[in-house]
């Protein structure tokens, strides 16, 4: 559900998302008989049929889809979510991830994480990221997969910021699937903070 929706909010202008964000993250507070309405409102919005209600309400799945956007769309629609419910907007914030959130989790998740990646996708992401958190990565990899990452990354052509990003965006989704399935932990709390 949440690619679908990022895919179908991201065209939308900021005063047409923000009402489907507000109410996907209000749904666990919803009426039942209003669910009805609502999940009508959403396939006609989403072109997704198959979409049920049972799973896709609160801010857990907002904030995926926020997080999923570029900064340029997500941090507004958080804004404009903040001056409608400041609590509820803090919340979607504490559960938002973003590539560098990665530098704060326990190495053991991300080396856990690192083991599905594929090189291809770490390398262009790993171009984008900033050096202390290469730094971070590098310090949690295999010596052998470190080197060959660094040599990829030296012999990368130019990549477009759009695909630095959308790498890490896989990686982000990677890694919240190792942690619906139970198998990584993405507490910010984890490992000592970065420099």
């Amino acid at each position: 559900f949440n690619d679908t929706a990022t895919t179908e909010i991201y065209p939308l202008s900021l005063h047409d998302a923000l009402p489907i964000l507000l109410r996907l993250a209000l749904l666990d507070r919803v009426d039942p008989s209003a669910l009805v309405e609502l999940n009508e409102m959403l396939e006609r919005t989403l072109n997704d049929p198959g979409a049920g209600l049972g799973n896709i309400g609160g801010s857990r799945p907002v904030a995926e889809i926020l997080s999923m956007l570029s900064g340029d769309t997500g941090q507004p629609l958080l804004e404009k979510i903040r001056e409608h419910d400041t609590k509820l907007a803090d919340q979607i914030a504490r559960r938002m991830f973003s590539f560098e959130d990665f530098a704060k989790i326990a190495p053991q998740a991300l080396q856990r994480l690192l083991s599905e990646v594929p090189t291809d996708i770490l390398v262009v992401a790993l171009k984008g990221a900033g050096p202390a958190l290469r730094d971070f990565f590098f310090a949690n990899m295999t010596k052998r997969l470190a080197e060959r990452v660094k040599f990829d990354m030296e012999r990368l052509p130019p990549v477009r910021v759009q695909e630095h990003e959308a790498k890490q965006r896989e990686i982000v989704q990677m890694a919240r699937n190792l942690q619906d399935r139970n198998l990584i932990s993405l507490d910010r709390s984890g490992s000592a903070a970065m420099a």
